[in-house]
């Protein structure tokens, strides 16, 4: 058995014992699996949307979540659990931008359709991603501070929940939850500011 599938099953092991900080490490550690699996899956059309990485960010999230509902053992069985939830928001996100007509991704024009486009991308693309854009950077600034600051540790620098913890001057285990209870809260503040 390689060193990874060791790992993973002690990481298991211990999350079933109670540890959330194995959990969250058990689950992150498929993270470059769903972005292949993601750049494969996701169909071209729906990339001016959304993107590879925010959903498997959204799998991730979903994964430690729902961990209780994860009954195998192995990583291969891990993988096999969070490919499959992976695969159920591509769905949707299919079913949300291609088979509604009013976000009907596929009535776009892909870039440089449009000769005068900035940057290659046609210019309701570019206000589209502005717009949405303005929207997530207003509902983040609406949170609290420590929450703000978690999100941009982890989702904009890209750090780890050990690096989080750190910066943060928590745990690496308070800084995951601190960030989930984050998520939660601008998914709140998104809903509540269209």
């Amino acid at each position: 058995m390689s060193t990874p599938d060791r790992q993973t099953e002690r990481l298991l092991a211990e999350a079933r014992g109670g540890s959330a900080s194995a959990v969250g490490r058990a689950i992150e550690g498929c993270r470059d699996y769903l972005l292949l699996i993601a750049g494969r899956e996701l169909d071209t059309r729906l990339r001016s949307k959304v993107g590879s990485s925010d959903l498997v960010q959204e799998t991730l999230w979903e994964a430690q979540q729902h961990f209780a509902h994860f009954h195998g053992t192995t990583r291969e069985d891990l993988l096999r659990w969070v490919r499959r939830i992976l695969l159920r928001n591509i769905a949707n996100a299919t079913r949300r931008y291609l088979e509604t007509g009013k976000r009907d991704a596929a009535r776009e024009r892909p870039y440089g359709d449009d000769p005068g486009a900035a940057n290659g991308a046609p210019p309701d693309v570019l206000v589209l991603a502005d717009e949405e854009r303005a929207q997530v950077l207003g509902a983040i600034d609406r949170l609290p501070d420590d929450y703000r600051r978690v999100i941009q540790a982890r989702s904009f620098d890209g750090l780890s929940f050990e690096e989080v913890g750190a910066r943060l001057g928590r745990s690496a285990e308070a800084a995951r939850r601190l960030w989930v209870r984050a998520l939660d809260r601008l998914r709140s503040e998104m809903g509540d500011h269209p």
